[in-house]
């Protein structure tokens, strides 16, 4: 099975991250209270303009250093020894959009976090958008993502795993979509399909 992986929100815990570093960021220094605990975005979460979002993120690329969800290294692996393909599918470079980080930079920064983590993959793809030109090129039977906007759009060309997280609540269970909760309970539900 050909298996792609969101790196943020999915491979790392993105949402606990804004919460705790933002909430930090954002009443010290900038007098902003967490408006939104279901906010996707940091500018949702404390209802604050792009240049304050902006702000936070260039203050916080030792974001890029996080350790990956715990098990995650170890499932993936394990999917991969038993024969699965792995796609580690990421807008990384497209989403930061206040980075003073370059795009090729930036790529190496993932590359190098991979390989730091030992997480192994087939192939390793920056996407732009909704990630399913990238979905359909490689022919992906299951994505794992944690974007309501990306999930419910990827959800018409493949199954999803829709890694829970607070801002995603709304989405339901449906033919193409399955919630996950852990990265054994991916594990779990991919020997299910199988």
């Amino acid at each position: 099975m050909k298996i792609g992986i969101d790196l943020d929100g999915v491979l790392t815990d993105i949402e606990k991250f804004q919460i705790d570093d933002g909430s930090a960021f954002f009443i010290k220094e900038k007098n902003k209270h967490l408006e939104n605990a279901k906010g996707y975005t940091t500018s949702e979460i404390f209802e604050v303009v792009d240049e304050e979002e902006g702000a936070f993120w260039l203050k916080a690329t030792y974001y890029f250093k996080e350790p990956p969800r715990k098990f995650a290294s170890e499932v993936v692996n394990l999917l991969k020894k038993e024969g699965h393909e792995i796609y580690i599918i990421t807008n990384r470079v497209a989403d930061l959009t206040y980075s003073t980080i370059p795009k090729e930079q930036m790529k190496k920064i993932v590359e190098k976090w991979l390989k730091k983590h030992k997480i192994k993959f087939d192939k390793l793809v920056f996407s732009s958008g909704t990630k399913v030109k990238e979905i359909k090129e490689n022919n992906i039977d299951i994505m794992i993502e944690d974007s309501p906007q990306k999930t419910l759009e990827i959800s018409k060309h493949c199954k999803v795993f829709c890694y829970d997280a607070r801002y995603n609540s709304q989405i339901k269970n449906n033919k193409n979509i399955t919630r996950v909760f852990s990265w054994y309970d991916i594990y779990d539900k991919i020997n299910m399909i199988k």
